[in-house]
């Protein structure tokens, strides 16, 4: 069962300008215990989900129906680990049994009059040598709520946004900071999978960062990488999606 923490202070996000609109939003946090009839633990856990209180409540009521949603499928997913957890028990044995772990926690990236862009942060042990980590983004639109995939913000195609994207990921995985990490050798073959997953993006103030997860182009030692594209280099991004 879910404990629910108590709320933290409203973080509020205050753009200047004619177009003013203010973001409030605090993080729904609780932690999860599931645990077999003989008291063994199954599985334990921790969520955060943002909860935005905006003056436009059609684009609030969207937004938090998202995460809403979101928090559901938190939940299903711990039930089917903890049931996991309960087959490798009964095949091992409770003395062998490490407990299971899974996290999702969110921050935000840029929260301004335009966009909210977050990320989002999970983690899955289920017994093996390590567990994965995995990292994506969400951004909506702060007019309609509606969320924001990249063929969305851009002034091409979806094919060219990813082609545009992806040259410059070629281009910039040569520079040392990320040669240095052990890159595959073939590690090109699986960047386009990598620029059409949903999520593989978020907003900063500064640019476009894109995220590369844990064991995708480099081994897990070399954990998530993530590569900004400035708004100055981001060519095709639109206009209005620029920080106000």
């Amino acid at each position: 069962p879910a404990e629910p923490a108590q709320p933290a202070a409203p973080v509020i996000a205050a753009p200047s300008g004619p177009t003013l609109q203010v973001l409030a939003y605090t993080m729904d946090e609780q932690t999860h215990t599931i645990t077999a009839d003989d008291g063994t633990e199954l599985i334990t856990g921790e969520s955060a989900y943002p909860v935005v209180t905006l003056a436009n409540k059609a684009a609030e009521a969207k937004i938090n129906e998202h995460f809403a949603e979101e928090k559901r499928d938190f939940d299903e997913d711990l039930q089917e680990y903890a049931d996991d957890a309960r087959a490798l028990i009964a095949e091992r044995g409770a003395q062998d049994f490490p407990t299971f772990g899974y996290t999702v926690t969110h921050s935000s990236a840029r929260c301004d009059s335009v966009v909210a862009s977050f990320i989002e942060d999970s983690y899955v042990y289920l017994a093996g040598a390590h567990g994965t980590a995995t990292r994506e983004g969400v951004t909506f639109d702060m007019a309609t709520g509606d969320t924001l995939e990249l063929e969305d913000i851009v002034t091409v195609s979806e094919d060219e946004a990813e082609k545009f994207v992806l040259d410059y990921l070629l281009t910039a995985l040569q520079q040392p900071q990320y040669t240095e990490l052990g890159l595959f050798d073939d590690y090109a073959q699986y960047l386009p999978e990598i620029v059409e997953e949903d999520g593989c993006f978020y907003l900063t103030n500064e640019g476009v960062m894109i995220v590369i997860n844990d064991s995708f182009i480099a081994s897990h030692a070399a954990g998530l990488i993530e590569v900004p594209i400035p708004y100055a280099d981001f060519t095709i991004l639109k206009g209005e999606y620029l920080p106000q």
